[in-house]
């Protein structure tokens, strides 16, 4: 996985949700993946506190959810959900 290393002023967590929001929808982290909050944390250039508050964001927004044993995977989305995600993620796109 190449998410590349964080920089910048914004806080940790929010460049942590960032890396991690554009990797889902852009397809580079697949429908059913498991995000070991260890392995992201390393690849992001962080510890795994801001990871795991990224995690609980992006669960909020409905494109992770945690389950019981196995921890956060990317959710798979119908066809019809793509379209308002991509929506979604052009108006994010702008504000970024």
């Amino acid at each position: 996985m190449a998410l590349g290393k964080l920089g910048g002023q914004a806080h940790v967590s929010d460049r942590a949700f960032d890396a991690l929001y554009t990797a889902i929808i852009h397809g580079d982290l697949e429908a059913g993946s498991r995000l070991q909050v260890h392995d992201l944390a390393e690849s992001l250039g962080t510890s795994m506190m801001p990871v795991r508050e990224a995690l609980n964001r992006l669960e909020e927004f409905g494109l992770v959810e945690t389950l019981p044993y196995r921890g956060a995977v990317v959710k798979a989305f119908p066809r019809a959900s793509c379209w308002r995600f991509t929506q979604f993620a052009r108006y994010w796109s702008r504000k970024l």
